[in-house]
């Protein structure tokens, strides 16, 4: 329930005899999404075309292989709840690449960090990289229009 690294950057472990090998690792970004395909896949599943034109993941299978996979794609999270935790008021976040914003709905508030340099997102780069802010908030409403997603009241 956190947007900050230490709430939505966990470790995955995977062991599947004849397919991963024991002591590799792989730095790429997965989401919650990925599983879905992924699972299916690995099952030998075939996901119906009408089901799958809804699904955003993409499956990490050709990773557990240790080939290389193009997933350049934004992941987005979308938290439009109050809560205990830090911060504790509705927000929402895009990460693509090594960028990621952080936008904060009752005052508008954006975060921008260059997750390579600052994995414990101590340098918000929004004042100094106000273009980039923008775009990636931009990117971060469409997709919330795209999907739906509900917003908090403003009370």
């Amino acid at each position: 329930g956190m947007l900050y690294e230490g709430g939505i950057r966990v470790p995955m472990m995977v062991r599947w005899p004849g397919v991963t090998r024991a002591g590799t690792t792989c730095d790429a970004a997965l989401a919650v999404e990925d599983h879905y395909p992924s699972i299916a896949q690995i099952a030998g599943a075939t996901i119906p075309p009408e089901t799958r034109k809804d699904i955003e993941g993409i499956s990490y299978v050709p990773l557990l292989r240790g080939e290389s996979a193009k997933r350049d794609r934004p992941i987005y999270w979308h938290y439009p709840h109050y809560h205990d935790r830090f911060p504790p008021d509705p927000a929402g976040a895009i990460r693509e690449g090594d960028w990621k914003l952080i936008e904060f709905f009752k005052d508008g508030r954006l975060e921008l960090y260059r997750l390579p340099e600052d994995l414990g997102e101590t340098n918000n780069l929004s004042a100094k990289m106000p273009d980039r802010a923008r775009a990636l908030q931009a990117r971060l409403a469409k997709w919330r229009e795209s999907v739906g997603a509900e917003m908090p009241s403003q009370e």
